[in-house]
């Protein structure tokens, strides 16, 4: 399992919110089910709750390891 960095995923998010509001339409049109078709998903999935939390993630792990990487460096 290869870790993703937050800028590589901050990129990797850009370029399908883009691709999906340009060729699309669907713009900040949030992911969800259609809620008359179970099964049937629409809108921008860049802007979906999921995405969104594992973005939170690894910002939270660059923080956490760039203070880890601080108090370490201090100690010398």
């Amino acid at each position: 399992l290869t870790r993703v960095s937050y800028g590589h995923a901050q990129k990797m998010r850009a370029a399908i919110m883009h691709q999906f509001g340009r060729e699309y339409r669907k713009g900040t049109t949030p992911w969800m089910e259609d809620p008359l078709h179970p099964g049937i998903f629409t809108g921008n999935p860049s802007m979906s709750l999921t995405v969104s939390q594992y973005m939170i993630s690894l910002r939270r792990r660059k923080v956490s390891i760039s203070q880890m990487l601080n108090v370490q460096m201090s100690s010398f």
